[in-house]
């Protein structure tokens, strides 16, 4: 698959899978999609775990808490494995120090706001590309 007809939702199971959460863990799957809606309604994240949580929670047929202990798990686990400072390289910005664990409404606020900005970025860099063929 070419970067170019990458969807949404590949381009953030991607990232998460690049800093270190497998997708054999349920946190990444409540990942994904929590990311997915704090892109598509910002709003979200005003209440986190009244708002994104619980619509995380709806669509896996799960409890909040189980939502919000899913996610936190992920990213220790991330964490653990010393790739959340994935991320600086990911977004070509120094984000995260090698200390410094991230809570999960940062990672997905973070993820939510820095993606599509990665995605447009790609996208202009293929045109470019194809332009000059």
């Amino acid at each position: 698959m070419t970067a170019e007809n990458k969807s949404l939702e590949e381009t953030i199971s991607d990232i998460i899978i690049s800093i270190g959460i497998p997708p054999s863990i349920v946190g990444s799957a409540y990942m994904n999609e929590a990311v997915r809606l704090a892109i598509e309604q910002p709003k979200m994240l005003i209440c986190i775990t009244k708002s994104l949580y619980a619509e995380v929670a709806k669509k896996f047929d799960t409890k909040v808490a189980n939502v919000e202990r899913g996610i936190r798990h992920a990213i220790d686990v991330a964490w653990n494995k010393n790739r959340i400072i994935t991320l600086n390289k990911i977004f070509n910005l120094i984000i995260y120090k090698e200390y410094e664990r991230p809570c999960n409404s940062e990672i997905i606020a973070l993820l939510a706001e820095r993606i599509p900005h990665l995605m447009r970025r790609n996208a202009k860099n293929l045109n470019y590309d194809s332009a000059n063929m």
